[in-house]
């Protein structure tokens, strides 16, 4: 069994609590599903409803949208979720202006660079829902 009080986790009495219960109180297939980040391409209801009630998700990546609509998405899941849903945004891509190609290859700013893009982009992640910012930002805290 995991000590949740010790590091990382850090949690008290009340949040342990919250986690069995959450945990117990998953099937299997919830279980499973929490070991998966879908690639959300699709901002409707809809299609959220279907991988959130198919697949019970652990967390959720976004790409081709705009702040306020990855934002409302965010919030949208997170009601939907039995679970908290962990979201990733690459926030520092519109902050620096690249864009992903059709290949998905994504255009990255040197790697100096993307340690100063991290701190930029972690406030702005933090205020549309983002828990996750993009691994290329380097060691930026939400």
């Amino acid at each position: 069994m995991v000590d949740l009080t010790a590091k990382p986790f850090n949690l008290d009495a009340t949040a342990v609590d919250w986690v069995r219960r959450t945990i117990d109180a998953l099937t299997l297939e919830e279980k499973i599903g929490q070991l998966f980040i879908n690639l959300n391409v699709a901002f409707t209801p809809a299609y959220l409803d279907h991988i959130l009630d198919t697949y019970h998700v652990g967390g959720m990546r976004y790409r081709g949208a705009d702040a306020a609509t990855v934002q409302a998405h965010i919030r949208y899941a997170q009601l939907q979720s039995k679970v908290p849903v962990g979201c990733e945004y690459r926030v520092f891509h519109r902050l620096w202006g690249y864009a992903a190609s059709r290949s998905y290859s994504w255009m990255s700013p040197p790697s100096t660079s993307r340690h100063r893009t991290g701190p930029q982009a972690a406030p702005g992640a933090a205020g549309i829902g983002v828990c996750w910012p993009s691994p290329r930002c380097g060691r930026a805290r939400l």
